[in-house]
């Protein structure tokens, strides 16, 4: 009976080692399983991942077109940054050459730090010829192109700033610039823009920091891999044929009917051109732009919802080429003329030009028509509501155009110092990028706006400085170690 019941109770011995063998065995496969099954996502998501930016600025979202142009890189692209950590927008740029990184296999990036990576930056700054830091260095080949970090950068103008504060950030620029830097080395053609002299118009040569001189445009359109040159037509007697585009920027003198016949057949011939015009200085251009669908009033645009009235913001723009991206940007104007369509055939008729209002004034504006007084309220009987025109864009294809023939563009802008040097800070530099790039059919360019930024800034004096270090390194700390004292206590009784 008991050797019975010893057999028994081995055999239930064993069954019971052999089910807890078993479910240890069960149990370490699971969790083998759940390692490989890890694994196996893990790397499937290396390999297979969607990224997106749900951020509010989407500074790190890329353009469909830089994807186009990494896509068709044959060899490979270096990004060296040469600068430190302290620069403003360090971090925004990392996470940009990140961004390129990412995109492409040919593409490589590379820091080097000033002050710490001294054998590194001696040996940059020999090959690339570099003279300070807080440059970008883009190289393709043999070749190479410098970006400054500071010409990525828009500022607040100094209408807007407040007395005494630095200037804010208001835009991120690197995308555009760091492309337009690969269009240059990957063999993009460089367009040609005039720009007319000889009448009174801004000077892009002076770099003497005048206010009025238009030197800043010339910079911002020869970092977009566009080459500027001065037109003089009394020496030329025409249009150079390579030219892409040419800008009239505010003459102050009249243009001579020989010169204005130029331009009249210029564009008639599929010509691109910017014309940029004060108040009461027309250049002798009023009859051309006519020809044109544009009309030319002599007045002058007032907003009073600014302090003074000469200045007119314009956040809000028409949905054209030229300002559908320029959301979030502000361009200000100084006593702008209003630029109007003019009275006639309809825009409907095969092979008139089509007229289209690039920015407005506010409601709160109006048109003031009388320049012979001072009064810089609105007159009813006298003065036109707003909103006023006071840029165009106009396009004209042929009725019969030929493959490859081009149609003829021009903008029209009713100030010449919104671009200046003056307003360096301004949203008006990026209009007039963004116009010229149309004239220049490179809507690639367009479609790659500056990314807003907004700084968030805490005013804080001496006072509020020691009420926050109170809360923070007393009362927060303290009300936790006070609470904690009265759990114990409570615990012990």
């Amino acid at each position: 009976m008991s050797h019975s019941s010893d057999a028994v109770a081995r055999r239930m011995i064993w069954r019971s080692r052999f089910r807890k063998g078993f479910s240890g065995l069960h149990t370490g496969l699971v969790v083998l399983l759940l390692f490989l099954l890890w694994g196996m996502v893990n790397y499937l998501s290396f390999r297979h991942y969607l990224r997106e930016d749900w951020s509010q600025q989407q500074l790190t979202a890329m353009s469909r077109q830089t994807e186009v142009v990494l896509e068709s890189l044959d060899q490979p692209l270096r990004f060296i940054a040469f600068t430190g950590k302290e620069h403003r927008v360090r971090d925004m740029l990392e996470d940009l050459l990140n961004e390129y990184d990412r995109l492409s296999a040919n593409v490589e990036v590379l820091f080097v730090d000033p002050d710490r990576d001294l054998g590194a930056s001696s040996d940059l700054q020999r090959q690339y010829h570099l003279t300070k830091p807080n440059q970008v260095v883009v190289v393709h080949g043999e070749r190479h192109v410098t970006v400054a970090m500071d010409d990525m950068v828009e500022y607040e103008p100094d209408e807007t700033r407040p007395m005494g504060q630095a200037p804010r950030m208001v835009a991120f620029r690197g995308e555009p610039l760091l492309t337009s830097a690969i269009l240059r080395l990957t063999g993009e053609q460089r367009p040609v823009v005039y720009f007319l002299s000889g009448h009174g118009e801004k000077d892009i040569d002076d770099f003497e920091d005048t206010l009025q001189a238009f030197s800043n445009v010339r910079e911002r359109l020869e970092m977009e891999n566009i080459q500027v040159s001065v037109l003089h037509l009394e020496a030329t007697r025409g249009i150079p044929e390579d030219a892409g585009a040419v800008v009239i920027a505010g003459p102050t003198a009249r243009i001579p009917q020989p010169e204005l016949d130029l331009l009249r057949g210029y564009l008639d011939n599929g010509g691109r051109l910017m014309v940029l015009l004060n108040p009461a200085a027309d250049g002798g251009l009023t009859p051309v732009l006519r020809e044109w669908g544009v009309q030319l009033v002599e007045d002058i645009v007032i907003d009073q919802a600014t302090l003074s009235g000469a200045e007119v913001y314009i956040s809000r723009f028409a949905d054209h080429p030229v300002t559908r991206n320029l959301r979030g940007v502000n361009v200000p104007f100084l006593r702008p003329r209003s630029v109007r369509p003019a009275v006639g055939e309809s825009e409907q008729t095969p092979g008139r030009p089509r007229y289209t209002a690039l920015a407005a004034s506010s409601d709160q504006s109006f048109a003031k028509q009388d320049l012979t007084n001072n009064i810089m309220r609105f007159q009813p009987q006298v003065d036109a509501p707003g909103p006023i025109p006071i840029a165009a864009a106009i396009e004209r294809t042929p009725v019969d155009s030929r493959p490859g023939e081009k149609s003829t563009r021009l903008v029209v802008i009713g100030d010449a110092d919104f671009a200046a040097n003056r307003l360096r800070g301004g949203g008006g530099l990026i209009l007039f990028q963004h116009a010229v790039n149309w004239l220049l059919d490179r809507g690639h360019l367009i479609e790659m706006p500056p990314k807003p930024v907004e700084e968030i800034r805490l005013q804080m004096d001496r006072r509020d400085l020691n009420r926050l270090l109170l809360i923070v390194l007393v009362l927060m700390p303290g009300s936790a170690a006070a609470l904690g004292m009265l759990v114990a206590c409570r615990r012990r009784t």
